[in-house]
């Protein structure tokens, strides 16, 4: 099948960052053949279905490089907390009854939420796991939606003292053992649904789950994500348990990389910038959730400077 997208606003992304007034496009095979006329194209492309899209926009699907799809369950909870007390008080709480149905039943309402809004890719955090095969669901409800992006197996270690339920809490060696089993049966180098790891939050991991996940990524090829400089409290835990900032320490011992996506980073300050612009680490920014919880505003103008 080949579709023409006839006569609309072209947003290009091109270095210039072109927009094109009454430009049309041609898909063939979902693959993008042409950009030109309707005129143009429908002479090349005589057997193209045409999709009017006067007054519209035509723009590449956004991405979501943040989601956790099982809360999609709790919106509207928890809106007068900040971080540690929502999580404590109301979403690990929560997670603790999640069952395969209801993951299944968030990730694709979250999905198609996303589609309907113009988000073609997410990658989703996954990691509250009270029982087995929850992963699982949320990657076939991606396969289901038709959505692509990465499903990141999450995990919690340890945090009991902070109020993490116990139910939420597996030792490093259950949660890379799980972990690789679902890269081993789900993930596609070249497939539209990838698998990743998603180490939770530094004052619920230990430095053994660290440099598993590290040591994992570099045998699999799978993307890591982790939440990173959130909050004050995260800094404070971090200096108590490693000496250094959550940042700093994730230096240390070896665990950043191009292939890390780093979440949030609230309150990196100016050596944690220089640490996450040494290893070519990532940046996920997210305003809504930022403020949301009342962690913050990230120094992404920094981050977005050269080097210092």
């Amino acid at each position: 099948m080949s579709y023409l997208l006839a006569d609309g606003w072209m947003i290009t992304m091109n270095p210039q960052r072109e927009i094109l007034e009454q430009a049309s496009l041609l898909i063939e095979d979902k693959t993008i053949r042409a950009i030109g006329t309707r005129d143009a194209l429908q002479q090349r492309y005589p057997e193209a279905e045409i999709i009017d899209c006067r007054e519209r926009i035509i723009m590449p699907g956004m991405v979501n490089t943040h989601t956790h799809l099982f809360q999609t369950l709790l919106k509207g909870l928890g809106d007068d907390m900040v971080l540690k007390k929502w999580f404590t008080c109301m979403t690990g709480p929560s997670a603790v009854a999640l069952t395969e149905e209801d993951v299944y039943a968030a990730a694709l309402h979250g999905c198609m939420e996303s589609l309907r809004s113009g988000v073609t890719s997410l990658v989703d955090f996954m990691y509250a796991h009270p029982r087995p095969g929850l992963t699982a669901k949320v990657i076939e409800a991606f396969e289901v939606s038709g959505i692509r992006g990465h499903v990141c197996r999450g995990f919690l270690t340890s945090g009991a003292e902070h109020g993490i339920p116990a139910e939420l809490i597996e030792t490093p060696e259950q949660a890379l053992a799980d972990a690789r089993a679902v890269i081993d049966r789900y993930h596609q180098v070249d497939g539209r649904v990838k698998v990743g790891l998603a180490p939770s939050m530094i004052w619920a991991l230990d430095e053994k789950v660290l440099r598993g996940t590290r040591q994992l990524a570099d045998e699999t090829g799978v993307l890591i994500t982790t939440h990173v400089a959130e909050t004050d409290f995260e800094i404070e835990q971090a200096k108590l348990r490693f000496q250094a900032s959550d940042t700093e320490f994730l230096s240390d011992i070896g665990f950043l990389g191009p292939d890390v996506l780093a979440v949030h980073c609230v309150q990196c300050n100016s050596r944690d910038i220089r640490a996450l612009k040494h290893h070519d680490t990532r940046v996920s920014h997210n305003p809504c959730s930022n403020l949301y919880l009342a962690s913050g505003v990230p120094p992404i103008p920094e981050m977005l400077a050269g080097p210092a």
